[in-house]
């Protein structure tokens, strides 16, 4: 029976699957959110682990806790909250709840209290008696002339 129709997990998925984001980065796919930040459940369709259904897609949750490498996130449908697990590739996190940053900032000379030496303009830069490039050139010219006299 060729004309069955197809009832599995990505049936009616053609649009919504869509790969619209790109190229999958290792900073989106490493991301480290922390909880209880709101997320936005964007399906990548080229990572195909802890894919969320089709239905959640759009959807917008709070990240609940972790597991391995995925997060459960709390999504509400209708009045009923569903805890989905759902790898950080899926997941674009919304608002100023923003990731965390594993490197720790770095002190500047202003922050220490030292101030910065104040950048010279172009006028305190150059000499005051400063000559003309042809006056340069007239001289070296000159110069070699009566070394070879």
């Amino acid at each position: 029976m060729p004309n069955r129709k197809a009832k599995g997990n990505r049936a009616k998925t053609r649009r919504i699957m869509r790969n619209r984001a790109g190229k999958l980065t290792v900073n989106k796919a490493l991301q480290d959110i922390p909880a209880g930040a709101k997320v936005q459940v964007t399906i990548n369709s080229s990572v195909h682990s802890a894919l969320p259904h089709y239905r959640y897609q759009g959807k917008t949750g709070t990240i609940t806790g972790k597991r391995g490498w995925s997060y459960e996130v709390e999504v509400k449908e209708g009045n009923l909250p569903h805890v989905l697990i759902i790898n950080p590739a899926h997941l674009s996190v919304l608002g100023e709840s923003k990731v965390k940053t594993t490197k720790a900032p770095q002190a500047t000379k202003a922050s220490k209290g030292v101030k910065a030496p104040k950048a010279k303009t172009l006028k305190e830069a150059a000499p005051a008696e400063a000559e003309a490039p042809a006056e340069v050139a007239e001289a070296a010219i000159n110069e070699a002339l009566k070394e070879a006299a």
